[in-house]
């Protein structure tokens, strides 16, 4: 189910800056459409950098398929993601995200190679 493979999808982080990403969340505009969202940097060294943080367990794989559309590319995530996306989608104006797993493996899609010391829930 969960492909993390396709790298086409994460921007590249710059090493020598305290970048992240974040998924922004766009709106929904009817009942029933898909979750769309951007796969962005950010940087942490930057005033304009806000964005809210969704930590997460990585949840039970079932035989229903729960997709998003991030960048254009639809791709397979976790139930329980997906239904938190669905939910914290607003009625207008998009949502910046720091998703976070609260265990440490297995690696998350969203999340494949974030620096652990950059993350506020690095303590987790």
């Amino acid at each position: 189910m969960d492909d993390p493979t396709n790298k086409s999808i994460f921007p590249p982080l710059d090493k020598s800056k305290a970048e992240i990403r974040l998924l922004h969340l766009q709106p929904r505009v009817v009942a029933g459409d898909k979750i769309t969202c951007t796969l962005r940097l950010a940087d942490l060294d930057t005033k304009d950098c806000e964005y809210e943080a969704l930590s997460y367990e990585w949840g039970l794989e079932t035989d229903t398929i729960f997709t998003a559309v991030i960048n254009e590319e639809e791709v397979t995530i976790r139930e329980n993601l997906w239904w938190a996306l669905w939910y914290l989608r607003a009625d207008e104006g998009e949502s910046a995200l720091l998703l976070r797993l609260a265990t440490g493996t297995p690696k998350h899609i969203m999340e494949p190679s974030i620096e652990l010391k950059l993350s506020p829930f690095a303590a987790l």
